[in-house]
């Protein structure tokens, strides 16, 4: 990341539960911390609120989603269409 190896950083976590997958995914925030860090030659402490990830993290991006099934006389499938869109924003993912 920035060209700072695993061994050049400390990173201190609280309470992080269980969010069921908000912790893979590498956010613009990180990138900006280390910037910032390296700015001012020191270490930097940022801290998101619970309002704060609801917007910003991958999760917080609304979704809509339409399933059509197709059944036979005897409730058997035949078919499923699935149609997803998602808002993902202007920074999905790793910068």
């Amino acid at each position: 990341m920035l060209g700072v190896g695993r061994d050049q950083l400390r990173v201190l976590t609280d309470r992080v539960g269980g969010s069921f997958g908000m912790k893979q995914p590498t956010y613009a925030e990180y990138y900006c911390i280390l910037h910032a860090a390296r700015e001012l030659g020191r270490p930097v402490k940022w801290t998101d609120d619970r309002s704060g990830s609801f917007l910003s993290d991958s999760h917080g991006r609304d979704a809509e989603m339409t399933a059509e099934l197709a059944l036979d006389r005897d409730g058997n499938f035949l078919a499923v269409r699935l149609t997803g869109f998602g808002n993902l924003g202007a920074t999905y993912g790793a910068p």
